[in-house]
């Protein structure tokens, strides 16, 4: 008779949330919403639990093998398991933009002028993708300026003696089901700014 394990407990739980987790991601693909980074850690965790209780499931079979109603229930959830798996491969190659030459910032550093953002360059042609900025003020740690999310800039009286850098994702204009925003890239800073 097939008796419920602490195992075949943790593969019941891990799997049904695991699953939904990476599919639920999959489908919506990500875009605008998940840096390729984010898509390295969610895989890294589903791919560990399903793993895991895979495993778990593999020691109890081993374990338990001679009772009939086991093997089917050990069938279905090592099924499970493996869409799980696959699913969270699926997700973990996702193609997403990459920098290959840092953004710039241009204009003068003074208060009331205007600042450009310019997005560099990517392994995908400029033509086909869309960019987010954020705007930082930077001291002592670099902060995000409120409400600066526009391609310029204008300088304010509160950067004064600070200095500013400009944060871009990328993302492509035709999202696929498995397309996500790129890592951010920073510019440089500018030079402190002045009256």
């Amino acid at each position: 008779m097939w008796t419920l394990t602490w195992r075949l407990i943790l593969a019941v739980l891990v799997f049904p949330f695991t699953g939904v987790v990476v599919i639920t991601l999959v489908v919506l693909g990500g875009a605008k919403v998940l840096s390729s980074h984010d898509v390295m850690v969610i895989s890294l965790i589903a791919g560990a639990a399903a793993a895991s209780a895979l495993i778990g499931v593999v020691y109890e079979w081993f374990e338990h093998r001679s009772a009939p109603v086991s093997v089917l229930a050990y069938l279905m959830i090592g099924i499970a398991a493996v869409l799980v798996i696959a699913g969270t491969l699926a997700f973990a190659t996702a193609p997403s933009p990459r920098n290959t030459r840092r953004p710039s910032v241009s204009g003068t550093p003074q208060v009331t002028s205007v600042l450009g953002a310019e997005p560099g360059r990517w392994n995908e042609p400029r033509r086909d993708l869309d960019f987010l900025y954020k705007w930082q003020r930077c001291g002592a740690s670099c902060d995000d300026i409120v409400g600066a999310t526009a391609r310029s800039y204008v300088v304010r009286q509160s950067d004064l003696g600070k200095r500013i850098r400009v944060l871009i994702q990328a993302e492509s204009r035709s999202p696929g089901w498995r397309e996500f925003a790129s890592n951010t890239a920073y510019s440089s800073e500018t030079p402190l700014i002045t009256r």
